[in-house]
């Protein structure tokens, strides 16, 4: 009985205890309630954000440099090349079809400052070409490909230098003759015609060193308008044309050595 009656108060005290606990733990809970309230409506009051939750956070934002867009549609692709050959103290106007314009003053890459998009049509001109130059391009023309183009190329050179100066004159003037180059850079003029006799059956050389002509052998038949052959054994080999007794003239056909 006594057991028991220990056993009751003992139960009786725990459950005392716990209420007590249960009180406090309440009064602590109030306690923390009020200062997270509290709390939100500082932050509130200081431009703060209504919740401290890591998931509701802005994402940051990047600068990202380089190519303004990866669209195919807008225009981001250099079209160019390089210049070769140009002289120096020369300029070299190269215009791209839709209007862009570059000054080269020197051998050279170039680039036109319009970005075109992929498979824009491009095509390059030659403007204002350097006095005493010849300029020429290729791969100039084309689609732009979905990436920068520079295979333009431009190449310059210079003109030959010709000059001409008086020579000695043919012995017998003359029309519609035949003329060949000898290997030893010697010159034949054979037959021909001109006002008077008519047909001519004579033939000169011209030497290139001295400037001057000499007779050599004639035709056997005058004529003009006819063909004239080197052949490998240093002969020429004369056919055709036409004479004063027949018209065109069949032959007959001659070799001049």
């Amino acid at each position: 009985m006594k057991k028991m009656i220990k056993t009751c108060k003992f139960a009786q005290n725990v459950v005392n205890r716990n209420k007590a606990m249960c009180l406090k733990n309440r009064f602590l809970r109030r306690v923390l309630a009020y200062l997270h309230f509290s709390s939100l409506a500082l932050l509130a009051s200081c431009g703060g954000q209504h919740d401290l939750d890591s998931s509701d956070a802005p994402e940051p934002k990047y600068v990202v440099s380089g190519p303004s867009s990866n669209n195919a549609s807008e225009p981001n692709y250099l079209v160019g090349g390089t210049v070769q050959g140009l002289a120096s103290g020369s300029t070299l106007t190269l215009q791209n079809s839709n209007g862009d314009s570059l000054v080269m003053t020197a051998d050279g890459g170039f680039a036109f400052p319009t970005r075109l998009s992929s498979a824009s049509p491009f095509s390059l001109r030659l403007v204002n070409v350097p006095a005493g130059q010849a300029c020429t391009q290729t791969y100039g023309a084309s689609d732009v490909p979905g990436t920068d183009y520079l295979l333009m190329n431009v190449l310059c050179g210079l003109l030959p230098q010709v000059s001409a100066s008086d020579t000695g004159n043919l012995l017998e003037g003359r029309t519609s003759y035949s003329m060949t180059v000898l290997p030893d850079a010697r010159v034949l003029v054979s037959g021909g015609h001109h006002i008077g006799p008519g047909f001519i059956s004579r033939s000169e050389l011209y030497n290139a060193a001295s400037g001057t002509w000499s007779a050599t052998g004639s035709l056997t038949d005058a004529r003009s308008g006819h063909s004239a052959t080197l052949l490998p054994e240093v002969r020429v080999l004369i056919a055709g044309g036409k004479n004063a007794f027949q018209f065109p003239s069949p032959g007959p056909v001659e070799a001049l050595t």
